[in-house]
């Protein structure tokens, strides 16, 4: 499973896009919601750094 992370309006074809609201990488509880260990091939959160804190960056 490839995930992009706060997608936006991005959609590539067999990538599932997400938002905030749906996955919030902060919280090992949203990802645990959605997807089992080792369920990931890829992630890309290309649009998502530039809105993180540097704390919240080291955490997620």
């Amino acid at each position: 499973m490839k995930v992009i992370i706060g997608a936006g309006r991005t959609n590539y074809d067999g990538w599932l896009s997400t938002q905030e609201d749906e996955l919030n990488l902060l919280y090992l509880d949203s990802w645990s919601a959605l997807f089992r260990t080792g369920s990931m091939d890829a992630l890309l959160a290309e649009h998502v750094w530039k809105h993180l804190t540097y704390e919240e960056g080291v955490v997620a």
